[in-house]
């Protein structure tokens, strides 16, 4: 996963407003769960040194997700804090 100098900008400079971060992760092998993890943008600095071993806020196991379960993650995500 990269995330680019500007977003680490972004994310930083609007650490306590509602950021967000969406990662959709597709394995190389065929055979391998595809994954959506969801972070709050405070989270940007862990995500560059940690990756995807960063705790998500939301993570869910889909090939093609349901854009209700999106949706309600990030409200749940806006209003958690």
């Amino acid at each position: 996963m990269r995330i680019s100098p500007h977003q680490v900008s972004f994310h930083m400079r609007h650490k306590d407003s509602p950021s967000l971060i969406l990662v959709y992760y597709e394995p190389n092998d065929s055979d391998a769960q595809c994954k959506y993890y969801l972070f709050h943008g405070r989270q940007v600095m862990d995500l560059m040194v940690l990756g995807l071993d960063t705790p998500p806020l939301f993570e869910a196991v889909e090939r093609f997700m349901e854009w209700d379960v999106l949706k309600q993650a990030l409200l749940d995500s806006i209003y958690a804090r």
